[in-house]
């Protein structure tokens, strides 16, 4: 059975809210945008594949020995898969409207899935750990910790 702690919830999105958004989102003015445009492209990577980290876990039982993590995955044709792209310096535009289902991250197998998301500031993020083991999720901001939340 998942278990779902509220106030672990409620900070985890808060905290990643922060974080993602930092002070540009204080300056970012919502306006109606009339002649909006688009942006399309391709994340490729270039030169040799990072190696995977090797992590090894404390509950060997349902989680394995060692996890192999990717640095970065990609598909067959080089591209990036999960690559996140966002404009510098911008200070006005429309709004990024909040999805119609909270998003979730889901740890199952001792893995969080799904690796990425964006979302807008405000937005919950609902955390399930579907394992018969506590997890954390720990977010670092360079050496510092920014939260270390239990599931």
């Amino acid at each position: 059975m998942p278990r779902l702690e509220p106030v672990s919830r409620s900070f985890f999105a808060l905290a990643l809210a922060a974080l993602l958004a930092g002070p540009a989102a204080a300056a970012y003015q919502v306006t109606t945008v009339t002649e909006g445009g688009t942006i399309s492209g391709k994340v490729e990577f270039e030169g040799l594949v990072p190696t995977r980290k090797v992590i090894p876990t404390k509950d060997r039982e349902t989680c394995g020995k060692i996890r192999n993590e990717p640095e970065v995955t990609l598909g067959s044709d080089k591209g990036v898969q999960d690559a996140v792209v966002y404009l510098k310096k911008l200070t006005k535009g429309k709004a990024w409207e909040k999805p119609a289902k909270n998003p979730e991250l889901v740890n199952k197998g001792c893995e969080f899935v799904p690796r990425v998301q964006a979302l807008p500031v405000g937005t919950s993020l609902v955390t399930l750990n579907l394992d018969p083991v506590m997890h954390n999720i720990h977010s670092f901001s360079g050496k510092s910790t920014v939260f270390n939340v239990a599931l």
